[in-house]
């Protein structure tokens, strides 16, 4: 029996010894180092905006290699938001954000990749961007000169997945923010394990559920098992979570191969009384030149699809199909598409479906899909000569039933055109010259001096001549393009941040709890009452229902801003079409207030909704 005790003892010390090893297990010091090696920080600066994520290394010939990353670390971000991770925008309020998302729109990302990053052996080398798709979030980068070209990490090959299987996540959890220097960070290796295994619709894998952090920074970087085979492609974590999101190495596998992405219609401005053109646009992902083909069967209107054909060519034979073969070029695949229109064409829908043909002739069918087509843009053209002058005049209206005027005037043996004067709306004011002077309105030599001299400051005004205060509302017509500023009571104002609250403009300078400078526009509004394209006009006396004005500063010394409410002053104040996604509503304005120190403000602001 003390045998039979003694036998069960050993076998239960066996067993427990068994499952602490299996608790420690852990990646050996070998693929570790090749894993590093092969692991990279990836830098992408676009404008003044600096982003980071991570990659790795996936094919070497020579001193070249080919890295993987997610597409979302190497393009511009849609929209920037507040609390959202990326680094050098901590701390800033929305309208900030928003004005940084407008300067990025004149930049483009330029891409480093860094190895062995955080070590004396690290090397930093501008990346060239193959190609990236929106969806799967998968983008390659190339780079030459690699000193010591790693080992990549295998792709192709990998293990079945397991809930509960352990797993390793290597990257750069929040980029430099980690970092004990001034320079690159170190790599960071975290253990998690499997924790749901998602797939899609047809039953193939569509993301690998993680247990573990999987942080900002993350993004782009492998995720492998206990023997360094590659199990995804980190993508995404769920905020306030200890679960992160990994994109299937088969995905990774199809991008190689060459995939195209989302089709959109691009609807081309039509000049009034000709009717628009459209074409179909593609992302393109092609890094090593295997697409041989792309097309695009579509059919005015909304087809009917068969969600269990999915992969199977299913336009062909619907009424009025057509096809057209698509040209690429830069990364993208596009072609005009012949669809009846007339001048006075609406919103429509367009069924299309995609097509590829690889290098082996295989032709794959993407997914077909009906698309929602704007009405087009309308735009009218108009040419005047005033000496050796030439305006010329653009006007489009936009599906909204907005309106936006352009004008360019060129001046013979002048130093070129001028900058272009744009406004939603360009009405003539109701309240035109009342405050005009009668000797102003007589004939005579000097009436029509005062004239021509009205006339030549109307053209000047919108080419950035600076403006000022003034007692006549007749010159204040024209509204500078620039983001508004002026002196509030001999503070001089630049706007910092601009809220439309309740009713209530608010355009302030400075970011302290009291502002350096304020003006608050109380415009008496409705709960919820949108204010897109509204115009005032204050001419002197506010009447009743009227707007009130208040504006106050802080000078040196000051413990409290000094506020004085106004009913009686000059303001031209337009908005412009509310940009509901961003709860955002731009316009402009020009206000003169009658205060000892003649205060004033002039521009465009776009205010944050709350």
């Amino acid at each position: 029996m003390s045998l039979v005790r003694r036998t069960i003892v050993v076998w239960l010390l066996l067993v427990s010894g068994a499952l602490i090893a299996k608790a420690d297990e852990s990646l050996p010091a070998d693929t570790v180092q090749s894993l590093k090696n092969s692991t990279v920080y990836v830098k992408t600066e676009i404008g003044t905006l600096p982003m980071s994520g991570s990659g790795f290394v996936i094919q070497v010939t020579g001193d070249t290699a080919l890295i993987a990353t997610n597409h979302h670390v190497i393009t511009k971000p849609k929209e920037l938001r507040i609390g959202s991770f990326i680094p050098g925008l901590r701390g800033r309020d929305q309208f900030t954000l928003r004005k940084l998302q407008q300067a990025l729109a004149k930049a483009e990302p330029a891409v480093s990749v860094v190895f062995n990053s955080g070590t004396p052996n690290e090397q930093v080398i501008k990346a060239e961007i193959l190609g990236g798709l929106e969806e799967p979030d998968l983008a390659i980068l190339k780079v030459s000169g690699v000193k010591a070209p790693p080992r990549p990490i295998e792709f192709r090959q990998t293990p079945k997945l397991v809930e509960t299987m352990g797993l390793y996540i290597l990257g750069f959890p929040f980029g430099d923010a980690l970092a004990t220097n001034k320079g690159n960070p170190a790599i960071t290796i975290g253990k998690g394990s499997v924790s749901s295994v998602r797939l899609d619709a047809a039953g193939k894998l569509a993301k690998v559920q993680i247990d573990g952090a999987l942080n900002p920074g993350n993004s782009g970087g492998p995720v492998v098992d206990s023997k360094g085979n590659l199990i995804g492609i980190a993508v995404q974590t769920i905020q306030g979570s200890n679960i992160g999101l990994a994109i299937p190495p088969a995905e990774l596998a199809g991008v190689l191969e060459g995939r195209v992405g989302r089709p959109t219609i691009i609807v081309h401005p039509a000049e009034k009384g000709s009717a628009p053109t459209y074409e179909v646009v593609l992302p393109v992902v092609d890094p090593l030149k295997k697409l041989k083909f792309v097309s695009v069967q579509y059919v005015d209107g909304a087809a009917p699809i068969d969600a269990a054909k999915a992969g199977q060519p299913q336009l062909q034979l619907a009424p009025g199909s057509q096809s057209v073969n698509l040209t690429i070029a830069d990364r993208v695949a596009r072609a005009p598409l012949n669809l009846a229109s007339t001048a006075d064409q609406k919103a429509r829908d367009v069924t299309v479906q995609a097509s590829i043909v690889n290098e082996q002739g295989k032709p794959i069918h993407l997914e077909a899909q009906v698309l929602k087509v704007a009405a087009p843009q309308v735009v009218t053209t108009t040419a005047t000569k005033d000496g050796n002058s030439t305006t010329v005049t653009q006007t489009t209206k936009t599906p909204g039933g907005g309106t936006v005027r352009r004008e360019v005037t060129v001046t013979r043996g002048g130093s070129g055109p001028s900058k272009i004067a744009k406004s939603k709306d360009d009405p003539e004011d109701a309240a035109d010259d009342e405050d005009e002077d009668a000797s102003d309105k007589g004939s005579g030599k000097k009436g029509n001096a005062k004239k021509a001299k009205s006339n030549k400051d109307e053209k000047d005004a919108g080419k950035g001549t600076e403006v000022a205060w003034t007692n006549r509302i007749s010159k204040m017509k024209k509204i500078p393009e620039e983001e508004v500023t002026g002196q509030i009571d001999g503070v001089k104002f630049t706007l910092d941040k601009a809220v439309l609250r309740g009713g209530r403009l608010t355009l302030r300078k400075g970011t302290g709890f009291f502002a350096n400078a304020e003006v608050d526009v109380i415009l008496f509004l409705k709960p919820n009452e949108d204010v897109s394209g509204r115009k005032v006009v204050i001419n002197g006396r506010v009447p009743a229902g009227g707007p009130h004005v208040s504006a106050g500063a802080m000078h040196k010394g000051d413990r409290l801003p000094k506020t004085q409410t106004h009913l009686d002053y000059l303001m031209v104040l337009e908005f412009g079409d509310y940009v509901a996604e961003d709860r955002m509503q731009p316009g402009r304005i020009y206000i003169c207030l009658p205060d000892r120190a003649k205060s004033f403000l002039a521009g465009t602001f776009e205010a944050s909704v709350e």
